[in-house]
């Protein structure tokens, strides 16, 4: 009732910017594992087998206190977002108040909160994966190609260490992925919103290539 009141007040307050949005639930515990998407959405999955089937759905990262390389220490800020489009919020809510085990440590979620999507000129993905794109040039290239086929003109940069591109990785069943941070600027509102709609590359249900603010 909460997320379905908030979505009546908008309408009656301003125009909706976007159908999609985010939901936000708080989450107590300890610890999870640094490289945690893909393990988030299976346990995610076991909850709510649908969750398969909802193809606009994004799973951000959770963000928290790194103990490279293994783990990732919970704090006030950490919460679990995902971001979908809005007439599928019913299917999602029933997470509130259930635990998610991620290898042997556990999360306990609470009651979301909505919060729309925000149009901002610099957005930010942590991990971006290109299929086939591993080298920094090509993979500038392939997400460039993607911007354009969204209609979106826009600078793209990648995250770096001493002037050199940081390649990052996830692990799914004992595969890794290669990917690189990516930053996108002078974004038009409208572009900025798109974006965080479409998100780049793939596995956003893992919480790769899906963009915030920043």
């Amino acid at each position: 009732m909460i997320i379905i009141e908030y979505l009546l007040s908008l309408s009656n307050e301003k125009p909706i910017i976007s159908n999609y949005i985010n939901i936000i639930f708080p989450i107590v515990g300890d610890k999870i594992p640094f490289d945690h998407g893909y393990l988030l959405y299976s346990a995610i999955s076991r909850q709510f087998p649908i969750i398969h089937d909802i193809d606009d759905l994004s799973i951000l990262p959770i963000i928290g206190k790194p103990e490279f390389p293994q783990n990732l220490y919970l704090t006030p800020e950490s919460q679990l977002c995902l971001r979908l489009s809005t007439d599928k919020v019913p299917l999602i809510y029933r997470l509130a108040g259930k635990t998610l085990n991620l290898n042997t440590d556990k999360i306990r979620l609470g009651l979301p909160e909505s919060h729309e999507l925000e149009g901002c000129d610099r957005l930010y993905a942590r991990l971006v994966i290109i299929r086939g794109f591993d080298e920094p040039n090509g993979f500038i290239k392939a997400v460039e190609r993607q911007l354009e086929s969204l209609n979106i003109s826009a600078k793209v940069n990648l995250t770096t260490k001493s002037g050199k591109p940081i390649r990052r990785t996830m692990k799914i069943k004992g595969r890794t992925l290669i990917g690189f941070g990516v930053e996108i600027s002078e974004l038009s509102e409208d572009n900025s919103i798109l974006l965080q709609e479409q998100g780049i590359g793939g596995k956003h249900k893992m919480g790769c290539g899906v963009f915030v603010p920043m």
